[in-house]
């Protein structure tokens, strides 16, 4: 095999596992219903001094706003007589650098089906044989199996750490860094609530992952066989 054709199959697979975590994500974050119960037992309503039905739809707010669907990171309650956005400036900033890198997540999904469908191309012209582009994936998942292994370790035993490394490489400024007696989002979307859905992503991921490995696992043995047969 050359090494443009092994590299590009490499490439293929990778941007193929990529599209798998941009998959995990956006099934994952997005379920209001899981933040719903995730707040309820860390009891947010009570600490913010809101209703579950606010807290409920001021987060719904803040992912519709990630998603694109609104262009208002705003969720007014009435204090003493008087309508007040709960969301604070620093909110809305961070939101924006939020916004963009879950569009950017989006890109890189696009892209990676793009990918895909040149993959498809090439197997239907046989330029690339699926018992090559099996091999190659289960051979590049041995790398990922450790890769995620370390993300997963780090994130279990230190969560703190990881979530503030995590910030430090996706975004450019200290944003992130919240005051929880002015701005909401460090209150509606507590630490505990990130921890059960860097799990969450992980767990979806995973299931995909080995899925898809066993399914290429799986053809070679079938064509090795086919071709002792022969």
């Amino acid at each position: 095999m050359s090494k443009f054709r092994k590299y590009l199959i490499y490439g293929i697979c990778l941007m193929h596992i990529i599209g798998m975590i941009v998959v995990s994500v956006d099934q994952s974050v997005f379920n209001i219903d899981y933040f719903t119960k995730v707040q309820n037992d860390n009891q947010v309503s009570l600490k913010m001094g809101i209703s579950e039905d606010d807290v409920k739809g001021a987060s719904q707010v803040a992912l519709d706003y990630t998603k694109g669907k609104t262009d208002d990171l705003s969720y007014y309650l009435d204090y003493n007589g008087k309508n007040i956005d709960i969301y604070s400036s620093q909110d809305k900033e961070h939101m924006i650098d939020v916004y963009y890198l879950y569009q950017n997540a989006k890109l890189v999904g696009m892209f990676a089906l793009g990918l895909l469908i040149v993959l498809i191309a090439l197997v239907c012209f046989k330029k690339i044989s699926l018992f090559e582009l099996a091999k190659s994936f289960n051979q590049i998942s041995i790398f990922m199996v450790i890769f995620v292994s370390v993300i997963g370790l780090f994130a279990y035993t230190n969560f703190n750490v990881f979530w503030t490394y995590f910030h430090l490489v996706f975004f450019t400024n200290d944003l992130w860094l919240m005051n929880p007696a002015v701005d909401a989002l460090v209150n509606l979307f507590p630490e505990a609530l990130f921890m059960a859905l860097v799990f969450k992503v992980l767990f979806r991921f995973i299931l995909y992952f080995i899925a898809t490995n066993i399914l290429a696992y799986v053809y070679r043995i079938y064509s090795l066989r086919g071709l002792k047969n022969d």
